[in-house]
């Protein structure tokens, strides 16, 4: 039988809202969606590095703009 179409689209709101960041890790723009992303579901707009240690450079100047997390080294 075919899937419960109500049951069925819950399911994927659920899945689309709390499960999964939108992005990827293969290209400058999936990461940026990813960064993005995941700073909005944890509700911070920036990330601060420790003390003692600096950003490193962003590969593209997408990922230079105001809230973009770097890694750090």
């Amino acid at each position: 039988t075919p899937p419960d179409p109500e049951l069925f689209n819950a399911f994927r709101k659920v899945v689309l809202t709390r499960a999964q960041v939108n992005g990827a890790f293969f290209t400058e723009a999936g990461l940026t969606l990813a960064i993005d992303g995941a700073l909005q579901r944890m509700d911070v707009d920036s990330v601060r590095q420790p003390a003692g240690q600096t950003a490193a450079q962003p590969p593209s100047p997408a990922l230079a703009r105001a809230g973009a997390a770097l890694p750090i080294r």
